[in-house]
């Protein structure tokens, strides 16, 4: 498969950690640059995730800014489509019987957390709520959850100059990039209470912890499913997600079984009217191996899980390096675009590095392919 498509993907579709964020879950100048650039070609922007709805839609809300026609979000690994608006579109549930196997297992060494939504689609509300039981170990907070809320009377962080604006929390913006943490606070007073996760649909699970911790949920796991539900580990530790590769911390991710990437991704494009082979895919772990398989072209960070590797066609820098920022210059550069950066290191051995930023764009100026349809 090419390095460069003959045409302008229509559809993009970029999981987060690892991929799009870089270590420290720090979204990039040069990567917002790079995306507002490439919806600037007609490609409708899709943040593709295994976490949580808050945090997801904070990114595409600063995305959104820049990007004409706003970004859709899938979340809880395709348990849940999301609109521009943040209107939720197309959800599964998860097994109650997982959610209440890892509750049971919650204690001071393992940390469960899942999200509820109370989906009323007649008035159009989505409330979501997040709940967790365990304890998290205190140095983690500010990883997991991003910079703190900003203090009684004191203004809240702003982008840096020429970005949208978007409210920020105080120690948000991190040199040239916006430090955005896993997920915002959540409450843990109720999280054990089946009248909590029985009201309205549980959308997906975490439980994070060291792998002797989670040793005895795996052990009641078959294969990638527990009691119904899909069980995913996680194909990096924690620290290595987070810049803190001393950290022992795994996780798993529990969710529908019907529900993957690749196939809210084949519910988004039927949708909109976009051929797979018109998509384009970036991910880094075994969780986007149905979103790679699904695109037309596939591309693997070079920081990615050997399964996410071999599945891909297009091998990008690691998101160390920007590495989505680059390949889609080096797209975005056309046909006959600039000679590499002297020092830059190729998206493959045998494919060139992206040319500088700035270079004048190349691609279809066709119609916004994100206008719905169905409204």
């Amino acid at each position: 498969m090419s390095g460069r498509p003959a045409r302008f993907p229509r559809a993009l579709f970029f999981d987060l950690d690892g991929t799009l964020l870089a270590p420290g879950a720090i979204l990039t100048r040069r990567t917002i640059d790079a995306v507002r650039d490439a919806a600037s070609c007609g490609a409708v922007i899709v943040l593709a995730t295994g976490g949580f709805s808050a945090r997801t839609h904070l990114l595409a809300r600063i995305l959104a800014g820049t990007v004409p026609g706003g970004v859709w979000a899938v979340t809880h690994n395709g348990a849940a489509v999301w609109d521009p608006a943040g209107r939720l579109v197309h959800h599964h549930a998860m097994p109650l019987p997982a959610l209440e196997a890892a509750l049971a297992h919650a204690g001071p060494r393992m940390w469960v957390t899942y999200e509820t939504v109370d989906h009323q689609p007649a008035e159009g509300t989505s409330a979501t709520a997040v709940y967790y039981a365990g304890r998290l170990r205190g140095e983690l907070a500010r990883f997991l959850w991003g910079p703190p809320p900003p203090s009684p009377g004191a203004a809240a962080g702003t982008l840096p100059q020429g970005l949208p604006d978007v409210e920020l929390p105080d120690g948000a913006v991190a040199g040239t990039g916006i430090a955005v943490g896993l997920e915002p606070r959540w409450d843990w007073r109720r999280a054990r209470s089946p009248e909590t996760y029985r009201r309205g649909v549980v959308l997906g699970c975490w439980c994070i912890g060291p792998p002797e911790a989670l040793a005895p949920l795996d052990a009641q796991a078959d294969g990638e499913t527990l009691h119904g539900a899909r069980y995913i580990p996680w194909g990096w530790r924690l620290g290595q997600l987070l810049g803190r590769p001393r950290l022992r911390l795994v996780g798993r991710d529990l969710g529908s079984r019907t529900a993957s990437k690749g196939a809210a991704a084949g519910w988004l494009c039927q949708r909109l009217g976009i051929d797979p082979a018109e998509t384009a895919a970036f991910g880094d772990g075994d969780n986007d191996l149905e979103l790679l398989a699904f695109a037309g072209l596939a591309v693997a960070m070079a920081n990615a899980t050997p399964r996410a590797l071999d599945a891909a066609g297009l091998v990008a820098p690691p998101n160390t390096e920007d590495g989505v920022a680059r390949v889609l210059r080096e797209w975005l550069a056309g046909p006959e675009g600039p000679l590499s950066r002297a020092g830059d290191r190729p998206l493959a051995p045998q494919r060139r590095a992206a040319g500088p930023e700035g270079v004048e764009l190349h691609c279809d100026k066709r119609d916004q392919p994100g206008a719905d349809p169905a409204g």
